[in-house]
């Protein structure tokens, strides 16, 4: 089936008469999860859901399945009651996803996998609209929603398709948020470990103010002799180094960690730990 929006607009149509109860909700649903996409865009993503239909990993899928219930070949309704359709696009779509890590390639700015399924579930939305016309048409019987609902496939499919992009969506932020938690967490122990090497810089500083050493290497080694409080959060193989440098950067005024602004921020931070 190669799907359009040409019976039904997928951002600003309203469902007909004859389409079912909370179909606005479905709708508004779907729209929710690509309500930043340009029409064109979710165009673009509908042309790379057709595609799918004939990829490979789709193809093997759909083979395996038949081979696997060989036996009802010649039992249509049963095969289809034990594989389902495998020739809708929602399951061109759900087999591709399974098969490969990576998003279709696409010009798209940003796709991602829930906004595939949104726009799936929108186009079999229209493609609904369209079978429903035709048959609320000859048949006003299937103007109820009950009949309708019960004799589309394409709807049924269509609440599918959200309802998975709902769910990858929100799989996607709570993982956003898990690597927001992990980012912050490490962010604060990296400026706590900073803090503490600004500081002893500073006092390395203070101890070639009142005292005279062969060289900054000489104080930064004597510094952590008597301190290894102090350095305990540096590699013991590079403490010397570390402090050695940041000393010479912090005299020349490089170290924009330890310019007089800075300095203030490092003692509050020092202070509150």
């Amino acid at each position: 089936m190669n799907l359009t929006f040409e019976y039904f607009h997928p951002l600003t149509g309203d469902p007909p008469d004859y389409i079912y109860a909370n179909s606005v909700e479905i709708l508004l649903r779907a729209r929710r999860l690509i309500k930043h996409r340009a029409y064109s865009e979710v165009e673009s993503i509908l042309e790379i859901i057709n595609g799918l239909d004939s990829e490979t990993s789709v193809s093997t899928a759909r083979y395996q399945l038949v081979q696997k219930n060989a036996d009802l070949v010649d039992r249509p309704y049963l095969m289809m009651a034990s594989i389902g359709n495998i020739f809708s696009p929602l399951f061109a779509l759900k087999r591709y996803q399974q098969h490969h890590m990576d998003l279709p390639l696409s010009g798209i700015s940003n796709l991602q996998w829930h906004e595939l399924y949104a726009v799936l579930g929108l186009a079999l939305f229209s493609q609904a609209v369209h079978k429903g016309a035709n048959q609320a048409s000859q048949d006003k019987a299937w103007q109820t929603w009950n009949n309708l609902g019960r004799s589309s496939p394409e709807y049924l499919e269509a609440v599918e398709a959200i309802t998975i992009a709902e769910g990858l969506n929100n799989a996607q932020i709570m993982f956003n948020q898990a690597q927001e938690k992990i980012s912050l967490r490490n962010q604060t122990a990296a400026n706590l470990s900073h803090a503490k090497t600004n500081a002893a810089i500073l006092e390395i500083a203070q101890m070639m103010g009142s005292a005279k050493f062969k060289s900054m290497r000489n104080a930064a080694q004597i510094y952590c002799e008597k301190n290894p409080d102090k350095i305990a959060h540096l590699a013991p193989y590079n403490a010397i180094r570390t402090l050695t440098e940041g000393l010479s950067a912090y005299l020349k005024g490089h170290r924009k960690s330890l310019q007089p602004q800075k300095i203030i921020e490092l003692e509050k931070t020092l202070k509150a730990k």
